[in-house]
């Protein structure tokens, strides 16, 4: 059986980012938009790993049953000056996923 293993969720700042829906679907790469604004380079500041129960929203995106266990990976990508850039909350199938984290 094919089956989703995560869904995500990634936020911009509106003021700097204006159209960037419009820039990632032509895209299809989160490094490409961020090359349309002139970042050509950034990097993880921090990342958060922690588990609950998916809520009905995300059961259903990813084929199960409300309150199983999923695994929450929330995260901050930042410029080489420690600018945000974008933040990130993943949500994966706790029993489909194994997360390496290395630096």
């Amino acid at each position: 059986m094919r089956a989703p293993i995560s869904v995500a969720t990634t936020w911009f700042s509106a003021d700097r980012f204006y159209d960037v829906a419009k820039i990632f679907r032509r895209h299809r790469s989160i490094t490409r938009t961020l090359a349309h604004y002139g970042i050509s380079d950034y990097r993880r500041q921090w990342t958060r790993i922690t588990a609950t129960f998916a809520d009905a929203v995300d059961a259903g995106r990813l084929r199960l049953s409300v309150q199983r266990p999923i695994l929450v990976v929330e995260s901050l990508d930042v410029t080489s000056e420690d600018v945000p850039v974008l933040t990130t909350r993943g949500r994966f199938a706790a029993d489909r996923a194994a997360l390496i984290v290395e630096s």
